[in-house]
């Protein structure tokens, strides 16, 4: 006997489609029902990406707005299977510039981006101040530390 609930299974069914077609989850609009009929099963696809887009230094650092016009305009469009613009969020980091500040004082900090031209350099922009706060805003969800 079928022990799954039919709105369960008309939504699982819906997602099975989508799946084979190539479409996550969370780009098939489901409606808050639909959501609620199956939020015991936890599916990865329903979940939200954060895309970090790794640039060079002078990518992440003078040519930032650039850089984001070109990930904007060129290559979402490009990774439109993957991306889904309603729920998925990007970012720009710089391994490189992470790397080389990671162990530097404040004070050698702004030096280092003195030396690529840039002053008073937005330390909210760096990964482990940035990626946080993403995560909390794609998830619709607070930080709480205890």
């Amino acid at each position: 006997k079928d022990k799954v609930p039919p709105a369960e299974r008309a939504v699982l069914e819906k997602i099975l489609d989508g799946l084979q077609e190539g479409k996550p989850a969370r780009s098939l609009d489901l409606s808050e029902e639909e959501k609620f009929a199956i939020r015991s099963m936890g599916l990865l696809t329903l979940k939200p990406i954060l895309h970090a887009f790794n640039v060079d230094e002078v990518d992440y650092v003078l040519d930032r707005e650039k850089m984001m016009d070109v990930i904007q305009n060129d290559i979402l469009s490009k990774v439109e299977y993957c991306f889904d613009p309603k729920s998925d969020m990007w970012t720009l980091v710089s391994a490189k510039v992470e790397s080389d500040i990671s162990t530097l004082s404040l004070q050698e900090q702004a030096e280092y981006f003195e030396v690529l031209g840039v002053t008073n350099f937005d330390q909210g922009l760096l990964c482990y101040n940035l990626i946080p706060a993403l995560i909390t805003q794609l998830l619709n969800m607070s930080i709480v530390y205890t």
